[in-house]
C-alpha cells in the first residue's frame, strides 16, 4: 500500500507506517490496536521526516494496549523501559545519544522509583514564562469518557476552547503552558504535541482516562518538552508520560462503578511509585498529578533537588490543596505551579517568599477560557540559595530563608550544570 496521501488525516501518527491493517480515520478501531511494529519499507519510500515524538506516540499506543502486568491485580507503566524502546525504534532522523534517561539511585527507595530525564539545551533560561490555563473541565466529559456506551466529547466547540488556550500561550510568549488534570482527550494528544513542536512551547497536562481494551483506566500526566541542541541550534522534541501513582478514593469509586479497573489496588503499601526529575533548558522540575500531593512522603522526595514543582489537579477541595501548596513552596524552597479546573479555582504560581509577595498569580472562575502568564526567575532563586543560610551579599528580601536541613550544595550543582 502506498503512503502518498495527506498524513494529517491519520488519527494517530505513524499508524500508516506500521503493520496495522484497518481504517486510518476510525479512532475507535485505532485506539485498541496492538502489535504496531514499524514497516521499514514504508519508511524508506515515504518521503517525509519522522519526528521522535511520533514514534513515542505509536509505542505508547502499543504499550497501553498490551497492558503490562506486575501481578493479577496490578498494572504498570515503566517510563524508563518505554523510552528505551522508543529510542531503539527511532532510526530515522537526529541522534538521541545526548538525552539521558536513568534511574536516580539517590532519590529512589524501596517503594519509589525516580527517573532523571536530562535534556541538553543550548537555550538556557534564567527566567521562565509560565502560562496558566484557565479552562473548565466538565465532570460530564469525564463520565462519558469512562463509559463505553457514551459518545466521548471531542466536539468542535471543545476543541476550539483548547485551541484558544494554545494560541494564547503562543501569543503571550509563554515558555511553559500548564493545564489541569484530565483536561485533554486521548485522541487529541497527537494534536497538542504537534502544536507544541511547531511553536516551541513546553506543555504539561493531564490526559483524560485512557481506557485500554481490557478495561484498565490509565490516568497519565504528559510533559512535552521541546529543546534546542548544539551550535547549529537544532530543534528537537520529546515527551514524557507518567502514570498517576495515587488515584483518589472518588476516582477509584467511579472507575469501579463503570465496570473498569484501576492500574493498582488503592492504598497498596507495596506498590512501586514512579516520579520524574526533568532537566529542561537549565531548570530542574518535577510534576505531580492531583492526589499524589496528599502523600506527605512523596511530595518531600525532591527537597533540595528542583527549581520548580508543577501540579495538574482536578479537585474541588481547594482549601486543602491551598494549604499543601503553601507548605510545599516553603518546605522545598522552590517555585510552585498548580493548575485546577476553572469552576473550582486555586490555580496559582507561588514563590518561597513572605506572605505579601508569595502569590505571583492566583485565579478562579470565569466563563471564558484564557491564559494568564507570569515569569519566574530561577537564576535569582539559585543565587539566594547559594549561601548556607540563603543570605549572601546579593540577597534581597524577595525570598524567605531556606528551611532546616536544606542542602545548599545541590543548588551549587544545578548552577554548574
Amino acid at each position: 500500500m502506498t503512503n502518498i496521501f495527506n498524513h494529517d488525516l491519520v488519527v494517530w501518527p505513524l499508524i500508516n507506517y506500521s503493520n496495522y491493517h484497518g481504517s486510518f480515520v476510525d479512532h475507535n478501531e485505532v485506539l485498541v490496536s496492538t502489535s504496531l511494529s514499524i514497516d521499514e519499507g514504508k519508511v524508506k519510500y515515504s518521503p517525509r521526516f519522522i519526528n521522535f515524538d511520533e514514534v513515542q506516540l505509536l509505542k505508547l499506543l502499543e504499550n497501553i494496549n498490551s497492558s503490562p502486568k506486575i501481578n493479577e491485580n496490578e498494572y504498570t507503566f515503566d517510563f524508563e523501559e518505554w523510552f528505551k524502546g522508543c529510542k531503539d525504534a527511532y532510526q530515522y532522523g537526529f541522534t538521541l545519544d545526548s538525552i539521558e534517561v536513568k534511574t536516580n539511585l539517590n532519590l529512589s527507595r524501596s517503594s519509589v522509583k525516580v527517573v532523571d530525564v536530562n535534556l541538553p539545551d543550548s537555550s538556557r533560561l534564567g527566567e521562565v514564562g509560565i502560562g496558566i490555563a484557565n479552562i473548565r473541565v466538565d465532570e460530564s466529559d469525564i463520565y462519558k469518557n469512562l463509559r463505553h456506551d457514551q459518545t466521548h466529547n471531542i466536539s468542535i466547540k471543545r476543541w476550539n476552547k483548547l485551541k484558544n488556550i494554545l494560541e494564547s500561550a503562543k501569543k503571550n510568549e509563554c515558555d511553559l503552558l500548564v493545564l489541569p488534570e484530565v483536561s485533554v482527550p486521548v485522541l487529541w494528544l497527537p494534536y497538542i504535541i504537534s502544536f507544541s513542536r511547531t511553536r516551541n512551547i513546553g506543555v504539561i497536562f493531564g490526559l483524560e482516562h485512557w481506557v485500554s481494551d481490557n478495561k484498565i483506566a490509565y490516568n497519565f500526566m504528559i510533559e512535552y518538552l521541546p529543546y534546542i541542541e548544539g551550535v547549529k541550534r537544532y530543534r528537537k522534541n520529546i515527551f514524557t508520560a507518567r502514570l498517576k501513582n495515587h488515584y483518589s478514593p472518588r476516582e477509584n469509586q467511579l472507575i469501579n462503578e463503570y465496570h473498569l479497573k484501576s492500574p493498582a489496588e488503592p492504598f497498596s503499601l507495596d506498590k512501586l511509585s514512579y516520579y520524574h526529575k526533568v532537566k529542561w533548558r537549565g531548570a530542574y522540575l518535577a510534576t505531580y498529578n492531583c492526589y499524589e500531593l496528599a502523600d506527605l512522603t512523596h511530595r518531600a522526595i525532591f527537597k533540595n533537588e528542583i527549581d520548580l514543582l508543577v501540579a495538574s489537579v482536578f479537585n474541588p477541595d481547594t482549601n486543602y490543596y491551598d494549604h499543601i501548596m503553601e507548605s510545599v513552596v516553603r518546605d522545598l524552597h522552590c517555585y510552585v505551579v498548580q493548575v485546577n479546573t476553572s469552576q473550582y479555582g486555586g490555580s496559582c504560581v507561588l514563590r518561597p517568599s513572605k506572605t505579601e509577595l508569595k502569590k505571583m498569580l492566583y485565579l478562579k472562575g470565569g466563563e471564558n477560557e484564557c491564559v494568564l502568564k507570569t515569569t519566574i526567575d530561577i537564576s535569582k532563586l539559585r543565587d539566594f540559595q547559594f549561601g548556607k543560610t540563603g543570605y549572601t551579599s546579593i540577597s534581597t528580601n524577595k525570598f524567605k530563608s531556606v528551611p532546616p536541613g536544606f542542602n545548599y550544595n545541590n543548588s551549587h550543582k544545578r548552577n554548574g550544570d
